[in-house]
């Protein structure tokens, strides 16, 4: 409706008995105040990154807008700055936002449409500062080309960060909560978080002090963005930290600067973000944070939340679920109809309880797309192969859909023999005489993900089992090794009878992982010596091995490197 009258009102003022330039033109003419945008705009001072830091200057938010395709959004928000040209709708209480023109010098060159922004920490005005002709202001917002012609700012998806150097939203007069040496706990600021209005910004900054759980933005947008989404925890609650900045409110050049069971502090404004279309409501610190202390894989007993925190459920519980990109399902199930060459991984996953379509599975969380023939050829992924995936619960044209979906492991260890202690399947291990070893991360399974089934190259089957714990054993990258948290069993089960089996097993912050010998053998006798755990005195096809510590943290561990068995002659 926004341009609807424009001819009409066009009409009226060529009929009108006062001056043509004593007539307003109305603010949602494109340029109507002089402007130039499109082919006839000149970009040569575009500067800026858009970011807090480095906010884009008027020109070049104008340009991106200018490129985008009719009525299309950014993907993203950026921050960006100018002087007020003319204030068409000033900031009131009654609706509580403000439109304007914006340039980099004040004046209608290369000036940028600013509709319908909020106030401070994106909230709608009540009291404060309004603006005037020349003011400089920072915006931070989404922006579209409105019909092809108008580049402007989306309505609701941008607020003023600040008026001529104060404001919220991380402005020079935000208050701070915590320090660095006394931070802020994440279920704290949570508590807070959810008194909060929704989609409000808290008006204070805050030092919250957090484990990573998870990165949520893939390698490649990291390059392309500089910031990242990533959660965070203290072992209770989770927060999101949504496009984060580095040390020192620096941007991110690439992955790996910050990884899952890094401790960090960030800096920022808490928000409660609530999802228009779901209703989900997210605790966040807002756009504009960034880290103060970086502390390198030391917190939360050594990592011991996984990455993604995937809940393990069955078809029927997964379709049953709500649509949500921030929640995880761990599903196994047969694949059918998977088609001949597919490049994707598109296909239906099946259990006793029902069906669902997996859309694109990656070898690995946020991996390479159209690269499902390698998987499939790597891990022997057929029509009638079990499989288990981690993914999140999607829907399109309403037919439930396995989102970002992400391969963990294949029964049978991608067609391996069952025939124990002996057989050739193809699976992971090395057989050696009477003697198959197997590496922790020969088992192909995804960072943080649990360990299920496994079957190895001689057909003897490892069962990985929380045994009460709500953590089973999971594989991590950090240390290539199988966590067994308390309470956690492997059965390892062979055709003909196990002699001993010996766990090499790694140590954190130099304390041997279980070096207390909380572990018991179900036949079997233990030894321990340093870091190597010997079961022997089996004389069976199969064998418990459970951890029976009653600690916590990575002392109460057994973080299992490798495994080799010995079977009787």
């Amino acid at each position: 409706m926004k341009k609807l009258f424009y001819s009409m009102f066009m009409l009226a003022a060529m009929l009108s008995f006062t001056a043509c330039e004593d007539v307003p033109a109305p603010y949602d003419i494109p340029n109507a105040s002089g402007g130039e945008s499109g082919d006839d705009a000149d970009y040569s001072a575009a500067a800026g990154s858009g970011t807090l830091a480095d906010p884009f200057n008027t020109t070049a938010i104008l340009k991106l807008a200018s490129e985008l395709d009719a009525d299309a959004q950014s993907d993203q928000e950026y921050y960006f700055k100018g002087k007020v040209v003319s204030v068409t709708e000033q900031f009131g209480t009654q609706y509580g936002n403000a439109t304007f023109y914006m340039s980099d010098d004040g004046t209608t060159k290369n000036q940028f449409y600013v509709f319908r922004a909020l106030y401070f920490n994106n909230k709608k005005y009540t009291s404060g500062t309004t603006l005037k002709e020349g003011d400089e202001v920072v915006v931070c917002g989404k922006v579209t080309n409105f019909k092809g012609n108008t580049p402007e700012t989306v309505q609701g998806s941008c607020y003023v960060y600040s008026i001529n150097g104060t404001g919220g939203g991380g402005g020079s007069s935000a208050e701070t909560i915590g320090t660095i040496d006394n931070p802020k706990s994440v279920s704290d600021v949570v508590t807070i978080i959810n008194s909060m209005a929704d989609n409000q910004t808290s008006n204070e900054l805050y030092y919250v002090k957090g484990t990573i759980k998870q990165i949520k933005t893939t390698d490649e947008n990291i390059a392309k963005y500089k910031n990242i989404d990533y959660i965070i925890t203290d072992g209770k609650t989770d927060i999101t930290v949504y496009h984060g900045r580095n040390l020192d409110n620096t941007e991110f050049t690439g992955p790996g600067q910050i990884n899952v069971n890094d401790e960090v502090i960030v800096l920022g404004n808490l928000q409660k973000y609530v999802n228009a279309n779901t209703g989900a409501v997210t605790p966040e610190l807002a756009q504009g944070n960034y880290i103060v202390k970086l502390t390198k894989g030391s917190g939360g007993g050594g990592g011991e939340t996984p990455s993604t925190d995937a809940k393990k459920v069955t078809v029927a519980e997964f379709n049953a679920a709500e649509v949500n990109d921030n929640v995880w399902y761990q599903l196994t199930g047969t694949v059918e109809n998977l088609k001949d060459g597919d490049l994707y991984g598109n296909f239906d996953l099946k259990d006793e309880t029902g069906s669902v379509y997996v859309y694109g599975l990656l070898s690995e969380k946020g991996g390479e797309k159209k690269k499902f023939q390698d998987l499939a050829a790597a891990k022997g992924i057929n029509n009638g192969s079990k499989i288990t995936i981690i993914g999140t619960r999607g829907v399109f044209n309403d037919k439930i859909e396995v989102l970002n979906a992400y391969f963990v492991s294949i029964e049978g260890g991608g067609g391996s023999s069952e025939q124990g202690g002996g057989g050739s399947g193809d699976g992971p291990g090395t057989v050696s005489g009477n003697t198959i070893t197997v590496n922790a991360a020969d088992f192909g399974v995804a960072n943080g993900t649990e360990m299920g089934t496994q079957t190895l190259s001689d057909g003897t089957k490892l069962v990985f089992d929380g045994g009460g714990n709500s953590n089973a054993p999971k594989y991590y990258n950090s240390g290539t090794n199988i966590r067994m948290y308390p309470k956690n069993t492997v059965t390892i089960t062979a055709s003909k009878n196990i002699s001993k089996v010996v766990f090499n097993v790694d140590e954190y912050q130099g304390t041997i992982c279980n070096a207390s010998g909380d572990i018991s053998a179900s036949p079997g006798t233990i030894a321990l010596d340093g870091k190597v755990v010997t079961i022997s005195g089996i004389s069976d096809k199969s064998t418990v091995i459970t951890n029976t510590s009653s600690g916590t943290g990575a002392a109460s561990q057994i973080r299992v490197i490798s495994i080799e068995i010995t079977y009787a002659n």
